[in-house]
């Protein structure tokens, strides 16, 4: 697997929706062929074969098989489901999580591998891989009423907004609908400081670091930083324009040759036009102590420009629209990386 992160991922196939036992054998086993090792039992009288693929979607399914008509999956399952990579199933400590159904339905009983959520699923269902599956702002809804971080739940908004499902526009307006649902207080919470341009879960993660315990204005994300001639400098994760100091949060690519190249000359090209940084990698931020000191170090470092005496900028060059995507932009920064390094 790659160690690069990306926000998006799509259904695995060779998904299989789990089915009940059927005498005839057409739509599913009949009692004797379930029995087998072609079968695997699901609960609730649902089987699947047993050569359905090992991800977590399709442990999605196996639960999801237990819903009745006006029931849907929600939570991290159903951001999962939507394309949402970073909902992979597993929490920060490793453990497994239960998979979350809303359910009006009473009989509908939580377990190890089940999460029941009282209540209907809405009209703004959908239907992915044949199960139904309520609409992303309802999911981070039921989402802040199991995940026990508050900061983790900033991050869960960042992913979702990353993976194009939603925006911060739209969980506000979704809110404003259900003012007293359960989660709503601390998803409110949550939306104060996420950020729609995140592309990594480590992003946020540093960003909350960098205002909450340092005590640092809250910068800009991912936004492009050009030299006065119009070429892109660097893009970097988090961005002090005033104080001219850059954030970076290095995953485990960053450790590779190539990009631990490529990031220490984006850093010496900040430098060279006056704009301070500092990194943080994936151990960094569960030390919050150690990366306040980064950031308090390279404040001390600044150079504290004012605009009419600095080398770069904000404003795109003639030419660049709103159209031109953060891809591109990344794209481009790369391109002239490779062109420094080849020269």
């Amino acid at each position: 697997m790659s160690d690069e992160f990306t926000p998006t991922c799509r259904l695995p196939s060779g998904l299989v929706l789990p089915t009940a036992l059927d005498p005839d054998g057409r739509a599913g086993p009949t009692r004797g062929r379930a029995r087998g090792g072609r079968w695997v039992s699901v609960g609730s009288g649902h089987h699947r074969p047993a050569d359905a693929p090992d991800v977590v979607e399709q442990r999605i399914l196996d639960v999801a098989v237990r819903l009745g008509p006006a029931g849907a999956v929600t939570g991290w399952a159903a951001l999962r489901l939507l394309g949402a990579a970073f909902f992979d199933g597993v929490g920060r400590t490793g453990a497994v999580l239960g998979v979350p159904l809303r359910s009006p339905d009473r009989q509908l009983r939580a377990g190890p591998q089940l999460v029941a959520i009282r209540g209907r699923a809405g009209n703004e269902r959908t239907v992915v891989a044949g199960v139904r599956v309520v609409s992303p702002e309802q999911a981070l809804l039921d989402h802040a009423r199991a995940e026990p971080d508050d900061r983790e739940l900033v991050v869960a908004i960042d992913m979702a907004c990353a993976a194009s499902l939603t925006s911060l526009r739209r969980i506000t307006a979704f809110l404003a609908t259900r003012p007293r649902a359960p989660g709503v207080r601390r998803l409110r919470w949550a939306l104060r400081w996420a950020h729609e341009k995140s592309l990594s879960p480590g992003e946020p993660r540093l960003r909350l670091i960098w205002v909450l315990d340092a005590g640092r204005p809250l910068p800009l994300c991912n936004k492009p930083v050009f030299d006065l001639q119009g070429r892109v400098l660097a893009v970097p994760d988090l961005l002090d324009p005033d104080a001219g100091v850059t954030g970076e949060y290095n995953g485990s690519i960053h450790r590779r040759a190539a990009a631990a190249r490529r990031d220490a000359e984006r850093d010496a090209a900040l430098r060279r036009h006056g704009l301070e940084t500092m990194a943080a990698v994936g151990a960094d931020v569960h030390d919050r102590d150690l990366v306040v000191q980064r950031i308090d170090g390279a404040y001390a470092r600044a150079l504290h420009l004012p605009p009419e005496q600095r080398t770069w900028t904000l404003t795109p060059p003639p030419g660049w629209t709103d159209e031109v995507s953060l891809d591109e932009a990344l794209d481009h920064r790369d391109r002239l990386r490779e062109e420094q390094w080849d020269d």
